[in-house]
């Protein structure tokens, strides 16, 4: 099963019996922080504003905030990790910090089996279709913007409470 991409994010499995069937791991989400990074640079994002992340509980969500946080700091953004919290939490952290967008690492309703990422604009909602494909665009094609002065910027971490 190929990876799901909806405005809501992308979805997919991250723990099968066989893993030519695992589609969500690091390499994933490192790429989904790079595409929604360099769509923001290309949409001439200001400089210098952070992204929020934080996930739910599922086991292995702190490893994939991780990689999506590496893949940000790459392409010129920093993300600060919130922890674990509520998709509606991050959304409010995201407007409280002036946070440039946001991500949740979450599966929703889904299977414990399953894993998935879901992009935040600077008002705490999900991209609209236009901007959900052109990252999904960058995404598949790997054309990444790398920011030399940025792209080794420091993960910082808060505690939301």
């Amino acid at each position: 099963m190929a990876l799901i991409k909806t405005v809501s994010g992308v979805r997919g499995i991250v723990r099968a019996d066989r893993p030519e069937d695992i589609t969500m791991n690091q390499d994933v989400a490192r790429r989904m922080g790079r595409a929604y990074v360099t769509y923001l640079h290309r949409q001439d994002a200001p400089d210098g504003l952070t992204l929020v992340g934080g996930r739910d509980g599922r086991l292995g969500g702190d490893v994939l905030l991780t990689a999506f946080a590496d893949g940000a700091r790459a392409s010129g953004r920093d993300v600060v990790d919130i922890g674990v919290a509520t998709t509606p939490g991050i959304a409010m952290t995201v407007k409280a910090l002036g946070a440039i967008g946001g991500v949740v690492i979450t599966a929703s309703h889904n299977p414990s089996q399953w894993n998935g990422i879901k992009l935040m604009t600077a008002d705490g909602q999900a991209p609209d279709q236009t901007a959900a494909g052109a990252i999904f665009g960058i995404f598949d094609s790997g054309d990444f913007y790398d920011d030399p002065i940025t792209g080794g910027a420091s993960r910082r971490a808060i505690d939301p409470h």
